[in-house]
Formats: C-alpha cells, structure tokens, sequence
C-alpha cells in the first residue's frame, strides 16, 4: 500500500509525484518517504530501508539484521547505489511546526507525518503542505 503525494508552499514551491510508502512495490523492501537532504537542502524521496541499510553497513558491517518496525527482516548487502547522504525525513520534528500535529497524519507503517505546515525547503518557513493524490496497491 502507498500514497501519492503532492507538496505545495505558499512560496511557490511544488514537488509533484512524491511516492509514499510501498507504492506497487514490495512492502518488505520499499518504504519510500520524503526527506530533506542535509548536504543539498533539496526535498528527495528516499527508500527508508536503503537509508537504513546503509547506514547500517556503514557502522556495523557484518551485522545483516536490524530491527525495522518491530519486525526482524534480513539486511541484504547494499545495491550499487548506496545512499551516502545524510536525510531529515518528514517525520522529524524540526522539520514540523506546532501547526503541524494538529494536522491529519499520513502514515506508513510507522513512519507518521503530517499534512500542514511543514518545512519547506525553498523559503525556509513552515507552510508546505502534503496533499494525497491517489492511493495505490
């Protein structure tokens, strides 16, 4: 199960497209959620397992399991792209104003986020909001 979400700021600042949670794909292996990335302060979708597998090769190499979500699943050995960036994803709450929780959630799994007020990553104020566009299998 997924979402596709659209992000529009006050500002102008629009992302189309943001492909949230398994999206069609594989629920044990996609987790796709939007985040800030901290070297280029651009807003990326990032597959939360990728990020996590990375960071987890990078510190532990020869530990391949990790609890994710209150589950066990296997760390498989990163792809040849592996995600070397350092992310704040939506979920965090510097990236959420006080507006922000009073807003409807956006869940996956147990990643929650919400629709109103967040970072905007253009004018550098809280007023971008995530709108669902379609749900997906």
């Amino acid at each position: 199960m997924g979402q596709i979400l659209e992000a529009k700021c006050k500002c102008g600042y629009s992302h189309d497209e943001i492909f949230f949670g398994g999206v069609k794909s594989n629920y044990k292996t996609v987790c796709n959620v939007p985040g800030i990335n901290i070297e280029t302060g651009q807003l990326e979708v990032v597959n939360l397992y990728d990020h996590q597998r990375a960071i987890i090769n990078k510190i532990k190499p020869q530990k391949w399991y990790k609890k994710l979500f209150g589950q066990k699943r296997p760390i498989d050995a990163p792809s040849n792209e592996i995600i070397t960036a350092t992310y704040k994803f939506y979920n965090n709450t510097e990236l959420q104003s006080e507006v922000s929780i009073n807003s409807n959630e956006i869940r996956s799994s147990n990643f929650v986020m919400y629709e109103r007020d967040n970072y905007c990553p253009s004018c550098k104020q809280f007023f971008l909001n995530f709108r669902p566009m379609m749900f997906t299998d």
